[in-house]
């Protein structure tokens, strides 16, 4: 038989174990569990930075971050996380509200027990008193013609309505908490070039970040406060390539953002103080959305081919919202429709210094009152290269000159 150690060599052994363990450290993926697993594993562990290896790895639900401070997540060369194909559904031919069957044209995998989101007109929404754009009910179980449902259908659907699993996953997923970076790493959001239109919306999108609000009442509580996306590719996404709710002092900077259904980079309600800077953004349906966010930042970014440059727009009631905005030295090439849009119930925002190439819209679209617009090239325009909507507005030093002081139609 060996002879065991001395005893107190044995208590140091373990004492050192023990401070190892106890200790947070950065942690990486293991190949024995999921990637998401290794990273919720590491949040609860007190570790402060998880480092993703390189290669592909596809998730099949969000990597959530919930009330989690001070975390990093960063990649190493070629990390790329990804979402799986998305389920959806094409409806055929026309059902009623009643039916328990919907026949389909297009379908991938969908499951029984599924919520599916159908996007047609269903209930009415209390805040608008409009319907809502979608409804749902849930799957019984799905066969090659037809979807059959556990419940009879509340509403009609249409011949060709899509059809979706409505807990399709964003593919970081964060509330509440703060000083978040997430740096260095390949978000793919799954979108195929065979795969119909879906904008995904609050879902499908790369990151995702809400604090608490409510549109009644405005913030309902501390908004998640400096996240940092650095240095990152997001791409291939149904829904937003960043959405940010409720977020303060926010950084998005030297990103390339691609192919996206849905906004690029969403500033959204009750977002202060954020900042774009420095990204590339091309074919997504708006570059840079600002919805209800104020005193934030868009600046040195280049877009090119999206449905839309940036877009300051007001859904919420409340007071000083869609204010202090700067759009500055940014590029514009080759928008669907206007490169900068500044909507009704928006002011006191600044357009400085921005050029804007080949818009099939407006150059800069104005609504709103007090905007200051200001130093800005545009060129090659096919709608106005500046189009006064309504308001007054300053306006200086924009080439190829200022457009007429009353409303354009």
């Amino acid at each position: 038989m060996a002879k065991l150690p001395p005893m107190k060599h044995q208590r140091w052994a373990i004492a050192a174990c023990l401070i190892a363990l106890a200790a947070p450290a950065p942690l990486s993926a293991q190949a024995t569990a999921p990637i998401a697993e290794q990273i919720q594993r590491s949040i609860a562990s007190g570790a402060k930075e998880f480092i993703v290896p390189g290669g592909t790895h596809v998730i099949d639900a969000a990597i959530r971050l919930r009330d989690v401070h001070g975390f990093a997540l960063r990649g190493e060369t070629g990390a790329v996380l990804q979402l799986p194909p998305v389920s959806f559904a094409i409806a055929g031919d026309a059902a009623s509200a009643g039916d328990t069957r919907i026949s389909i044209a297009r379908s991938r995998a969908m499951r029984p027990g599924m919520r599916l989101q159908i996007a047609a007109p269903g209930a009415i929404e209390p805040f608008t008193k409009k319907p809502r754009p979608n409804f749902i009910v849930r799957l019984d179980r799905a066969e090659p013609t037809r979807l059959l449902l556990a419940e009879p259908l509340p509403f009609p659907v249409p011949g060709s309505t899509l059809i979706r699993d409505d807990a399709a996953p964003n593919l970081i997923d964060i509330r509440g908490g703060g000083n978040i970076t997430i740096e260095n790493l390949t978000l793919d959001g799954g979108r195929g070039a065979d795969d119909p239109l879906i904008q995904g919306h609050a879902q499908l999108c790369g990151i995702f970040a809400a604090g608490p609000y409510s549109y009644e009442k405005g913030p309902t509580g501390p908004p998640i406060s400096n996240l940092t996306v650095g240095n990152c590719t997001i791409r291939n996404c149904f829904g937003r390539g960043i959405a940010l709710y409720a977020v303060a002092d926010a950084l998005v900077e030297n990103c390339a953002i691609e192919n996206c259904a849905d906004e690029a980079i969403d500033f959204d309600h009750f977002a202060v103080r954020c900042i774009a800077r420095n990204n590339r953004v091309s074919r997504a349906r708006i570059g840079v959305e600002l919805n209800d966010a104020n005193d934030s930042t868009i600046s040195g970014n280049e877009f090119t081919e999206c449905g839309m440059g940036v877009n300051i727009w007001r859904w919420c009631r409340q007071p000083r919202l869609n204010v202090g905005n700067l759009i500055e030295s940014n590029r514009f090439s080759t928008t669907a429709g206007d490169a900068i849009r500044l909507a009704t119930g928006t002011e006191q925002n600044t357009v400085r210094g921005n050029t804007i190439t080949s818009p099939v819209g407006h150059g800069i679209s104005v609504a709103g009152n007090n905007q200051i617009i200001e130093g800005n090239t545009i060129s090659g325009a096919k709608g106005k290269p500046i189009a006064i909507k309504e308001g007054s507005h300053v306006m200086k030093n924009n080439e190829p000159g200022e457009p007429p002081r009353t409303p354009a139609p």
